[in-house]
């Protein structure tokens, strides 16, 4: 199972790159971190990229991308969801859940 990794604010390189433009990635519980615009306290975002929010400029819009080889011979099943689903269910849980 092949899978993607969240883009986490309190991740090295998605604070660096949220701080360089102007952000402030604040931690408000000892698991939860959020991204606020330097000297104030909003909006407070989870997330990191985003398609389609547009209150904070900082949010990337560019997709991580992975290359994967694959054979004629191998089964291939693509799911694609939110953080919504990820938070909650693993690879190989939503794997029993795609068709055979």
């Amino acid at each position: 199972i092949e899978e993607t990794s969240d883009h986490l604010p309190q991740l090295p390189e998605e604070k660096q790159r949220l701080e360089a433009a102007g952000m402030e990635v604040r931690a408000v519980s000892e698991d939860s971190y959020r991204i606020f615009i330097k000297g104030t306290n909003v909006p407070g975002l989870t997330m990191s990229r985003s398609f389609g929010d547009t209150s904070v400029k900082a949010l990337s819009q560019v997709p991580e991308y992975k290359s994967i080889r694959i054979q004629p011979s191998d089964e291939i099943y693509i799911c694609v969801a939110s953080d919504g689903v990820w938070e909650f269910l693993t690879g190989e849980d939503v794997q029993k859940f795609l068709p055979k």
